[in-house]
């Protein structure tokens, strides 16, 4: 499971916000993002965990310009859950604390995949190894490029799912989440073009935005539980070289 945030609107940022000067003033607000949202969602994980015996592990997988990149191995669907949940309250509070201080907001997406004959681990010998001595592993595959496209469709605060996730999540509801089909998109390289379905993750007590003609409901809706899989089930038809098959998470 991969997670995502980044901040939006950081171009404009980078080059208009001066000090008297006419030094740049945006390098403070970077280094806050950096140093400040891996403990929001360090929190969350254990806030979200305070019923649990032990506290899933997750990390940074890496970071690309104004994005970090998490990275976590869910045992269950209730910890890809617990993952979604600490995710999207993370990035509600971070984006607040931000916008207080400067015009920014961060934005995220959390997507899965199953590592096997469609997607890859690959081992770079020449990058730096883990903590624990293991190898750096990079991750390739198409399951894995939808997530760095779903993003830039999140608005701020807002956290977005990719359609494989979310149907693993829809299938097992809990009422803590909520999710909601807030449209669909042709993604750059990913279903041959076709629209991907967008699903915003919301708390079950702040609702969600809709679109016009968008499936909306809980975890546990029929509908959107029926238009993900019909949509798993379509990408098939179009490619089997490039059919997603269901996570493999119970």
């Amino acid at each position: 499971m991969l997670m995502s945030v980044d901040i939006s609107g950081s171009t404009a940022f980078k080059t208009t916000v001066v000090d008297d000067q006419g030094s740049p003033k945006w390098i403070d607000a970077f280094a806050a993002f950096f140093a400040e949202l891996p403990l929001h969602l360090m929190g969350q994980v254990a806030a979200h965990s305070a019923h649990r015996s032990d506290v899933p592990d997750f990390s940074v997988w890496k970071v690309m310009g104004d994005e970090i990149l998490f990275i976590a191995k869910p045992r269950d669907i209730d910890e890809a859950r617990l993952f979604v949940a600490a995710l999207r309250q993370a990035t509600l509070d971070f984006d607040r604390s931000l916008a207080e201080r400067w015009p920014l907001h961060v934005r995220s997406a959390a997507w899965g995949a199953a590592i096997g004959s469609r997607n890859r681990a690959i081992e770079i010998p020449e990058m730096p190894g883990q903590r624990d001595g293991s190898p750096y592993l990079d991750y390739l595959g198409p399951d894995i490029d939808i997530g760095f496209r779903l993003s830039g469709h999140a608005r701020a605060g807002e956290l977005i799912i990719a359609p494989l996730l979310a149907e693993s999540l829809c299938a097992r509801p809990n009422p803590e989440i909520e999710l909601h089909a807030v449209g669909a998109e042709s993604l750059k390289g990913v279903a041959q073009g076709r629209p991907v379905p967008l699903i915003l993750a919301t708390k079950a007590s702040e609702g969600g935005r809709t679109r016009p003609g968008a499936m909306t409901g809980g975890g546990a809706s029929p509908s959107l539980l029926a238009q993900l899989r019909r949509w798993r089930e379509e990408a098939a038809a179009w490619s089997p070289l490039s059919a997603p098959g269901p996570l493999p998470l119970e």
